[in-house]
């Protein structure tokens, strides 16, 4: 089920990975997101920002940008709200 298929769309029409970021509440498991990135292969920087983690300049690895995008949007899509 897509929460939010105005923003999917959206997503998916950005050309370039490193445009995307994850905003993520401090309180939501963060590894669920992490975990897709690291199997693919992708690097990302990530920082505190108030009560929030943001997950920014992902970077696609060895798996290549469209299949780290699919995995990552398939982990929002998935991840159950905290």
């Amino acid at each position: 089920m897509d929460r939010f298929p105005t923003y999917t769309s959206r997503v998916s029409a950005v050309e370039q990975l490193a445009q995307i970021f994850l905003l993520v509440d401090a309180h939501c498991r963060l590894g669920d997101y992490l975990d897709v990135l690291h199997a693919t292969g992708a690097t990302y920087q990530i920082e505190p920002v108030a009560r929030w983690w943001l997950v920014w300049n992902i970077q696609s690895g060895v798996a290549g940008e469209g299949e780290t995008r699919k995995a990552l949007q398939q982990a929002i899509g998935t991840a159950t709200l905290c």
